[in-house]
């Protein structure tokens, strides 16, 4: 029985490569898996494929192997074609649909209890995502009008009734083990079915030394903070730790890995960026243990390395690398439980999760990681939270969904308590005083929105200003993200001012002189002073963080705006009482325990989003939704790439477009995925829709819109305001 048409591969044979990766993974991971769960694999991988010997099938891919059928085996053709026709989409059955028939359901009966065996057999039968659906009659008589009578075996087809149905809902105890089972089922098959050149996981070690011990060496044992000694010294365990900025987070975090497959988890992706970047240059770790994911990640690679594997990107899809940094959306989305998420939870169940800056996403989206925290640690794997600021709101949910974990006693300070002397004032930015300062300083101004940003690039052009938010095309964030990482650097003594929104806030290593800053929430504002004065005392008499109560970007109904209006609210109120003094590390920690203090916010709108996202996430009937539905309602966000005309006349010459548009109809997956990564690295993306683009894309393949709306850029001196959009609402960041 042929499995596999180019090259030539039989169903044994290439159930053969699925259980030499199923040794491999056991070897190097088998720890993390109970005996049960290492069975029920090793069966979903023996029977997975056995409904390839329907004829249907064997017809199909014996015609593009060009191997004929024997005499004997086409001695029922006619009945079975006339069978398979009498059935809506019965020539089309899915293999797996028809795979369980060959399991011996007495014999697992008497080893394995009902629930087990229902998740083999939903293992086997969902492990392609199809569409189509059959009756238990039209299931029973493929089974027997073609696989019984043309091999001529004992098989069953009980085995329908125990198939998930999309309309009934599923104990979250059941679908984690369904989700692990399947998911590594996922993960050998999308490995044998590949050329097999590389282990179906790479093993973490660095010359026999862990990303931990490397870290360690780097640093000097002798030399280790507070914080990296308390994570290093309970790996084992879940953790909340609250460290201040600048005092060493990421590498404790790297020390708490051990030996272990690890996700680290960032809120934006130029600090993400940012990290990779750091853990390749700093600490050593080679490219080919580290990977980065998020959705621009292939350009990113591109661009910095010049050549990009495929080999190495599609290793980073299929989650085989030892450290993979990227953002919570590449992970988490298996909270909506669509046909294809469970090689996600199958992963997270064996590695160790960290989550860096949790306060920068929104309520909703925290609910959805508590919910996804819960069955990740009842799968049995592991997550630290490290972050600056950790409001009590978030910690009543991790202990209301009953996760275990542990938390120290004490906050981790920076040694440099008195790095900020806050002002807070109404009215707009005082434009003369920004460009006095920056005759000797660097400045750094974070605006709510893109428009505000924009408008304040306008007010200050030409006094040595740059500007940065997320409405430039790609290849042109890329050159000002490396700009500003550049001009805050220890050998750099230029000075000037920097316009940005709030995507420099999250685990970016700059550091400023003095900041403006429009108010915003309180755990922003925090993440914005870490932008300033990051690893020094501050000794002068006036302040090096003034911050404008502008209400700019404030929503006017929960979830709506950049900012939540309550929130806002109290943020403001609580930071009144330190105007005009040092705000010392201990002051902010006080000041996010008065703004998310559970017991005020409990029976607030805020803490019922919260709540509304995990009982949402709990009540998903698995396959409700697809993998596409999925990914955009984890961000709740409807996005639109665009290419602006401007970009696009320059493109459009000597046959550049052309080439690209014909990668993206090439047959072959790495050359079309350069091809798309080249074409997006031209576009900027914005939330919702625009009137001013093209009806149709620019080509059928990727969803580009050309676009009419103006767009500034000077590539030599790195100056323009990127896309002006009169129709921006107030989310633009």
């Amino acid at each position: 029985m042929i499995a596999k048409s180019n090259p030539v591969e039989t169903i044994d044979e290439h159930t053969g490569h699925l259980l030499e990766g199923f040794e491999y993974l056991k070897n190097l991971y088998g720890d993390r898996f109970s005996d049960n769960e290492l069975q029920l694999i090793k069966l979903a991988a023996v029977y997975h494929d056995c409904g390839k010997s329907n004829f249907n099938f064997q017809k199909m891919i014996r015609k593009k192997a060009n191997i004929s059928f024997s005499e004997d085996e086409l001695k029922f053709e006619k009945d079975i074609e006339k069978m398979y026709k009498s059935i809506n989409n019965g020539e089309s059955v899915p293999h797996g649909f028809l795979s369980p028939a060959f399991l011996n359901l007495s014999e697992l009966e008497s080893e394995f209890c009902k629930e087990d065996i229902r998740i083999l057999i939903n293992a086997i039968y969902f492990h392609h995502t199809r569409d189509y659906s059959f009756t238990d009659r039209e299931i029973k008589n493929m089974v027997d009008e073609d696989l019984k009578k043309r091999l001529k075996v004992n098989l069953q087809s009980r085995y329908f009734g125990k198939v998930y149905i999309n309309q009934k809902p599923i104990e979250d105890s059941e679908w984690i083990k369904f989700a692990v089972v399947k998911g590594i089922l996922n993960k050998l098959d999308y490995w044998a079915s590949s050329d097999r050149r590389v282990p179906i996981e790479i093993k973490p070690d660095i010359n026999d030394k862990y990303i931990g011990d490397v870290v360690e060496q780097k640093i000097d044992t002798c030399n280790l903070r507070d914080v990296q000694i308390y994570m290093k010294n309970n790996q084992n365990e879940n953790l909340v730790v609250i460290a201040s900025t600048g005092i060493g987070k990421t590498e404790a975090a790297l020390l708490w890995i051990g030996d272990y497959k690890a996700f680290y988890t960032l809120p934006l992706k130029v600090s993400i960026n940012a990290i990779y970047e750091r853990i390749n240059k700093e600490y050593g770790c080679p490219k080919d243990k580290l990977a980065l994911l998020h959705s621009d990640s292939f350009n990113y690679l591109l661009e910095k390395e010049n050549e990009l594997s495929t080999e190495k990107n599609n290793l980073t899809r299929k989650l085989a690398f030892p450290l993979t940094i990227c953002t919570v959306d590449q992970l988490f989305t298996f909270v909506y439980k669509y046909r294809g998420s469970e090689i996600l939870l199958a992963n997270l169940k064996y590695s160790k999760l960290i989550i860096d800056e949790i306060q920068a996403y929104s309520p909703e989206i925290i609910g959805k990681l508590v919910y996804g925290l819960k069955l990740i640690t009842d799968a049995g794997g592991k997550f630290s939270i490290i972050t600056a600021t950790m409001p009590p709101i978030f910690e009543y949910y991790l202990n209301k969904q009953k996760i275990n974990y542990i938390k120290p006693q004490q906050v981790y300070y920076s040694p440099h308590k008195n790095r900020h002397l806050i002002s807070l004032k109404s009215g707009d930015f005082e434009y003369s005083d920004i460009v006095k300062n920056s005759k000797s300083k660097k400045v750094l101004i974070i605006c709510n929105t893109v428009r505000k940003a924009q408008e304040t690039y306008e007010n200050l052009k030409g006094s040595n200003v740059f500007l940065l938010h997320s409405k430039y095309i790609q290849k042109h964030r890329h050159l000002l993200e490396d700009k500003i990482m550049d001009f805050t650097s220890k050998n750099n003594n230029n000075v000037g001012i920097w316009i940005t929104t709030q995507i420099v806030e999250a685990s970016l290593d700059l550091d400023f002189d003095i900041l403006y800053t429009e108010m915003c929430t309180a755990d922003s504002l925090l993440q914005r002073m870490g932008r300033c004065y990051r690893k020094r005392d501050y000794l002068e008499q006036d302040p090096n963080i003034i911050i404008y109560d502008t209400r700019n970007g404030v929503g006017k109904e929960p979830g709506k705006g950049v900012y939540d209006s309550y929130l806002y609210d109290r943020s403001l109120c609580y930071l009144k009482k330190y105007s005009d003094r040092l705000f010392k590390e201990e002051d902010k920690i006080d000041y996010i325990n008065d703004v998310y203090s559970t017991q005020d916010l409990i029976n607030e709108k805020f803490s019922g989003r919260i709540e509304k996202a995990i009982l949402e996430c709990r009540n998903i009937v698995p396959g409700l939704y697809d993998e596409k539905e999925a990914k955009q309602k984890f961000r709740d966000i409807s996005s639109v790439s665009l290419i602006p005309d401007s970009i696009f006349n320059k493109i459009n010459t000597g046959g550049y477009f052309d080439n690209l548009i014909a990668g993206l109809q090439n047959k072959y997956s790495a050359e079309r995925t350069k091809a798309e990564s080249e074409l997006k690295s031209y576009t900027v993306s914005i939330p919702g829709n625009t009137n001013k683009r093209d009806r149709k894309p620019i080509c059928g393949n990727v969803v580009i819109y050309r676009t009419s709306l103006k767009y500034e850029f000077d590539e030599k001196t790195l100056e323009g305001r990127g896309l002006l959009n009169e129709e921006e609402s107030d989310n633009f960041i």
